[in-house]
């Protein structure tokens, strides 16, 4: 998805991507597929789930493009808290819709333990961290960018489990990682050589509350 979102950057905000950029995510793209490569070839593939992979590529692409939009190019009246907050409020109505409807029978599944309630309550303030570094993260640099962070990231938690979980990667998925992670890199090297891109536009407003949401927030 960078890389048709790198395409939609272009033909909606005018961003004119350099070499050193579009090379990058063809390196990404081509380690996704290198690392996807064997899965596909098993028989009990489902073609469908290409369909779902074009569906949620679509849907991020068009959530990174508004989020960046509202959050730089004509950036709302929002302070970084109040945005956090509307956004994860706003997730939390389908899931409980799904969770009253269709998902209810998930609940007799559920098992709580002190182990899990532990760590459960530890992933509250990383979870909050990251939530507010995505929004700032958004604010300073393009929605491309932003998004092959996300993807980078996905790599590097897949290695943890390799390393440290005893999760199983053979050779052609080791390489397909080692491919995403060098298109980051070179992404990040692509980036810091070339012009800012946010220099043309107005910047997000402070993480100072702003005091017309004083009273509401």
């Amino acid at each position: 998805s960078p890389l048709f979102l790198l395409v939609a950057e272009r033909l909606a905000f005018g961003h004119r991507p350099t070499t050193g950029k579009v090379a990058s995510l063809v390196v990404i793209l081509v380690g996704v597929c290198v690392y996807t490569w064997d899965d596909m070839q098993d028989s009990s593939f489902d073609p469908m789930g290409i369909l779902f992979i074009l569906l949620d590529a679509f849907l991020v692409c068009i959530d990174s493009l508004l989020e960046r939009y509202l959050l730089a190019l004509d950036p709302v009246d929002l302070s970084t808290p109040s945005c956090v907050l509307v956004t994860n409020s706003v997730g939390l109505i389908p899931i409980a819709l799904l969770l009253l409807g269709p998902c209810s029978d998930e609940w007799s599944e559920l098992e709580i333990d002190s182990s899990g309630m532990i760590w459960g309550l530890l992933t509250l303030p990383l979870g909050v961290a990251m939530a507010f570094v995505g929004i700032s993260l958004r604010r300073v640099v393009s929605a491309t960018a932003a998004v092959v962070v996300a993807n980078v990231d996905k790599v590097v938690v897949l290695l943890y489990g390799v390393l440290f979980m005893g999760d199983g990667l053979d050779t052609w998925k080791g390489v397909g990682c080692a491919l995403a992670l060098a298109g980051g890199a070179w992404h990040a090297v692509a980036r810091r050589s070339a012009p800012d891109e946010s220099a043309s536009f107005p910047q997000g407003p402070s993480t100072e509350p702003m005091v017309q949401f004083q009273g509401a927030l």
